[in-house]
This record gives structure tokens, sequence and C-alpha cells, in this order.
């Protein structure tokens, strides 16, 4: 028997050696993966935009007028219509001056033209009558002089008339400026005459303004002149809006003022106004002026673009590529950039963290809130 357990125990040790040989020389095989980069993106997709450049500046007339008397008079009448704050229409009548002066000088003048007219027509039948007796003289054969002839009398005589025409014509227009007219639709400024009182030629007698046409003057940067410059139509349009109506009116530029601002180094740009309804010289407005419209443009961000103004994107690999930015402007918080040209699908994954990238780095693309993944990107 004790034969017999001698072997047997031998046995089971080098069985034991061997599992435990087996187990260590053939360890479990892993494969070894990497978890992706995470990133958040945003998919935009071109879009039609207008360039829509945003200013601010005060209301003023196109025309503020400071009426002045041409005659001298002492004033018979003020009308209620020539009272500060007061509209008016042209052709109104603002103001009267004492006339009896100039209704005697319009009579000397017809009375002066008169007797020009009488004596050029004496003259002329003198010459015609002299000109009758040298013919049936003996000289006849020869040329007469004028002042045989008395056509010298009757030149003289004819300029006469014409000075009697023009000193009626300056008498009946004097005699009009004593009734002082609005040139145009507007409203009273300020007003300086009352009844009564004494004027002479020149006087200041009042501030109206014109209601028919308004503009605003807005300072724009370099860049912002820029990019209205290349529009051909010069009508660019425009709107403003008022902060004592909050109507919004349409608008067109005028003209870019040809001078420099040597401070701030702005220009400005004229917004004319047409519908003049409810606003107010020196009222403070915004205004908009629509640029140049685009078919195809990416609105991204204005944190997208890094430092070297590159943008990052997702491709449809899910690998990490870029593109250099072309910015056309910016406008409330957005970049509008140029698609780039490699762009053939209908949206582009924009990753929206700042950090430094590798290119061709396959990462996990997160889609922020409002982005949807599309079935096509690139």
């Amino acid at each position: 028997m004790k034969n017999f357990i001698g072997p047997l125990v031998l046995v089971i040790s080098v069985a034991i050696v061997v599992v435990l040989t087996a187990m260590n020389s053939a360890p479990e095989e892993r494969e070894d993966v990497k978890e992706l980069m995470s990133v958040g993106v945003l998919s935009i997709k071109p879009q039609k935009t207008v360039d829509v450049i945003t200013g601010y500046g005060q209301i003023q007339p196109r025309w503020q007028t400071k009426v002045s008397s041409e005659v001298v008079g002492r004033v018979l009448s003020v009308s209620d219509k020539f009272l500060s704050g007061y509209n008016f229409a042209k052709g109104d009548v603002l103001a009267t001056i004492e006339d009896t002066s100039y209704k005697a000088a319009l009579a000397e003048a017809e009375a002066g033209l008169a007797r020009a007219k009488r004596v050029l027509m004496e003259e002329e039948e003198r010459s015609r009558i002299a000109m009758q007796d040298w013919k049936s003289s003996a000289f006849h054969d020869k040329a007469p002089s004028g002042l045989v002839t008395r056509k010298q009398h009757v030149k003289e005589a004819r300029t006469a008339v014409e000075s009697a025409e023009a000193a009626l014509v300056k008498a009946k227009y004097d005699l009009e400026q004593t009734v002082i007219k609005a040139p145009y639709d507007g409203a009273v400024i300020t007003r300086s005459i009352n009844p009564g009182d004494y004027i002479q030629n020149g006087t200041q007698i009042g501030e109206i303004y014109s209601k028919d046409l308004f503009e605003v003057r807005v300072a724009l940067a370099a860049d912002k002149i820029k990019r209205l410059k290349p529009l051909i139509d010069p009508k660019i349009e425009a709107s403003i809006k008022s902060p004592n109506t909050d109507a919004v009116k349409e608008a067109f530029v005028s003209r870019i003022e040809q001078t420099v601002d040597t401070q701030n180094r702005q220009q400005n740009i004229v917004i004319e106004i047409a519908d003049t309804e409810g606003l107010l010289p020196t009222d403070y407005v915004s205004v908009n002026i629509f640029g140049r419209a685009y078919d195809s443009i990416l609105a991204v961000p204005e944190a997208m673009p890094g430092k070297d103004g590159y943008i990052w994107y997702v491709d449809h690999k899910n690998t990490l590529q870029h593109f250099k930015a072309d910015i056309l402007f910016a406008q409330n918080g957005m970049l509008y950039v140029l698609p780039p040209t490699f762009l053939d699908a209908d949206s582009l994954n924009i990753v929206t963290q700042r950090e430094s990238y590798l290119p061709d780095v396959k990462v996990e693309p997160v889609f922020m809130a409002g982005s949807q993944a599309p079935s096509e990107t690139l």
C-alpha cells in the first residue's frame, strides 16, 4: 500500500504544476480601446442675408430759414401762424407791413413808364419825318448821320423805356414784400416782431424750418463706409425709428459727406426722410442702412473663430478640420462669413469650443441645443 501512495502523490503534484504553468503562460488577450474626445458642434446652413448697418443721429430739417424784411415800415399785423411752434403752409401770410409809400412808388413807376413810352413814340415819329426830309433834299445821294435822322434820340428814348419798365418791376416787388409769406410748408422756431414795431430793410423777424424733408447725419467708421461704397444704386434704402412714436419710417441714403472728422476719423452718411409726420427736429433716432444682399452666407457666433482666424468643424467622417474665416461683416453678435469653397453639402458642423486642435483627429460630435445632426453634412 505504501508503494502505491508514493507514485500517486507524485502524479498529482506534477498535474498541479502543469495547470499552474499553463495558466501563467497563456494570459487573456485584451483589445486596447481608445475613448474619443467629445466636442460641441453647431450645425449651420448658408442663408440669404442683407448687410444692415446700424447708426444713430439727430433729425434736422433740410431747409431752415432766417426770415428777414426786405422793406422799411411799421408792422401792421402778425399772423397766429407766425407764433413759435405753429405750423404753416406754403403761401400763408405771416406778417404785413405798412404799404402806403410803396403803393405811391408803384404809381410813380407806372407814370414814369407811360412818359417814357410817349417820348419814344415822339422820337420815332420825328426820326421818320427827318428821314423823309433828307430823301427830298439835295443831299439824298449821301448817307445821313444819326443826328440828322434822330436815330440817337430814338435809342436814348428806348433805353429810357427799358429803365422805366425795370423801375416798375422793382416797385411791384417792393409792394409785394410788405406782405411776408411762407416760402414752404413748415413750422415756426422763433418770432422776433410784434404789431407796431418799426423795422428796417434786412431786419430778422423770425426763424422757420421746412417740414417737406428731414435729414439725419449718421457718423460711421471707415470700414462701414467701405461696405456701402460698392453699391451702384445712389438711393441706398434705410429706415429710422423714433423713440417718441416707435414708428419705423422708410428713408434712403441721400449722400456721403466728403469730409472726415479729424478726431474719430468718421464720415457722415446723410439719411433723407420724406415722411416727416410725427417727427421733430433734434429727435434722436436709430437708423438702419440696408447694404449689400448676399444669397449664400454663414452666420457664426463672434466667439467661434480662434485668434488665428480659423473656424474648426467636424466633417462627415467625424474628424476635425478647419478653414480661414473670410469675414464680411459683424452684426448683432454674429460674424457673417463666406462659405468655404469646398462646402458642397447643405450644412456645416461648427466646433463651438475655442481650443487648440489638430486636423484629422477623430472626435465624438455633441450637437448643441437648437442644432440637429443633418443627414448629409460636410
